[in-house]
């Protein structure tokens, strides 16, 4: 049975621990991310966009920014959103984040340098292959034209027939071994 003073108590803590509740809701990251990109005008908001879709988190494999939920990812949402609102051009924020994170914090390599080989080797191995593929293929449709030697070592025509590849096998037991018809 709950006493009278005890409800009482009880609305009494949860009235105290609402302000205590709404703090923290607060201080969550999804509430600080959902704020920075408030204040974002609609040109800023596309740009922090495309940056978020082309820089990838440090922590999650194989995500963007925009996809990730880890709060590593959302403090680098917020400095992009920080250093638009400061007026910095999308290279300097790419800039900033590469001397900060690394190139592997790019979600497409760069196209100079050794790392330009990533761009060019998959065609060129792909046409090499291609041409490979397409080479033995003709090979293997081509006939096969090698002279036939007979026993006697006398060739024989590149192209021949079964009934011309018979009478010379005829021929042949004929003349060694007086088989007559």
């Amino acid at each position: 049975m709950v006493h009278a003073y005890e409800r009482v108590l009880m609305s009494k803590l949860l009235i105290s621990l609402f302000p205590l509740m709404i703090f923290f809701l607060m201080l969550s990251p999804t509430t600080i991310y959902a704020s920075t990109n408030s204040g974002l005008s609609d040109d800023l908001q596309s740009r922090a966009t495309e940056l978020h879709k082309s820089i990838m988190c440090p922590k999650c494999s194989g995500q963007t920014l925009h996809q990730s939920n880890s709060p590593i990812a959302s403090s680098m949402r917020t400095v992009i959103h920080l250093e638009l609102l400061n007026g910095k051009s999308d290279d300097q924020i790419i800039a900033l984040l590469v001397n900060a994170y690394g190139k592997e914090v790019l979600a497409s390599p760069p196209t100079d340098g050794f790392l330009a080989l990533i761009w060019i080797l998959p065609p060129i191995v792909l046409l090499i292959g291609l041409g490979t593929i397409g080479f033995v293929i003709i090979r293997l449709k081509r006939p096969i034209r090698r002279p036939i030697q007979t026993m006697h070592g006398r060739r024989t025509q590149d192209n021949f027939e079964a009934s011309g590849t018979l009478a010379i096998v005829d021929q042949e037991l004929g003349e060694n071994y007086q088989i007559s018809k």
